[in-house]
């Protein structure tokens, strides 16, 4: 399995949909970064490539950190995807944006996307 990339859809951002493409940096998949605004209302699309085995159980982790405490934890499963030629994705619930004086601020974000079992 490949993720190709991650775009972050925000629909009322004026400048529209965060793309991090991982195609570029194969050794560190590292993004760049971005600004969201406090309240904003998004959701992550998962763009991937199943290239032989079915991928069972795939799960998503996402963990996100302030001043290296952390703050969020969010796990969703993403299901079972069998081998195909084409782009295959997948869209993650909606996430809301944290608000308030206290809220803002920089915050780190580690996401993992992994098989429960592969055959």
């Amino acid at each position: 399995m490949e993720i190709l990339k991650i775009v972050i859809v925000c629909k009322t951002r004026p400048a529209g949909n965060i793309i991090l493409s991982f195609k570029d940096s194969i050794s560190d998949k590292r993004a760049d970064k971005y600004k969201i605004k406090e309240d904003e209302i998004y959701n992550l699309r998962i763009y991937f490539k199943v290239r032989y085995d079915i991928v069972y159980g795939l799960k998503w982790v996402n963990i996100v950190s302030k001043h290296h405490i952390k703050i969020d934890k969010h796990e969703e499963m993403m299901g079972s995807f069998a081998p195909k030629r084409g782009i295959q994705w997948k869209d993650i619930t909606l996430e809301q944006c944290p608000s308030g004086f206290f809220a803002r601020g920089n915050y780190q974000g580690k996401a993992m996307v992994y098989p429960q079992i592969s055959a």
